[in-house]
């Protein structure tokens, strides 16, 4: 972009990306996790910040396309996240998915 303000999709790849790192993580905060949700929502992504005490924003990535392509975020409440998986890499969230998470989502739909 010329004008020297970078694009949307600059920021949040450049956001995505700080929580990328598994030595970035604080053990106190799920900040920088990759997560498999619920049953009911079938989510996958990145919580990416705690914007208040217990309310998480999370990057979601598509299903399909590219792997780990952000789709949107939302407001989730930690009483929302009981059930969820949460992982410190991309790698181990893709493999629990081939391996746990989808035969999970797929008896209970």
């Amino acid at each position: 972009m010329t004008s020297g303000v970078p694009s949307i999709n600059s920021e949040r790849a450049d956001r995505l990306s700080t929580t990328d790192s598994a030595a970035e993580l604080d053990p106190n905060s799920l900040v920088g996790s990759f997560f498999h949700s619920d049953r009911r929502r079938h989510w996958q992504g990145c919580v990416v910040a705690e914007p208040a005490p217990g309310v998480f924003l999370v990057e979601l990535f598509n299903w399909v396309g590219p792997q780990f392509e952000s789709t949107y975020q939302r407001l989730v409440r930690l009483e929302e996240m009981m059930e969820w998986r949460f992982y410190d890499t991309a790698e181990w969230m893709d493999r629990a998915f081939e391996q746990v998470v989808k035969k999970l989502w797929e008896e209970h739909a």
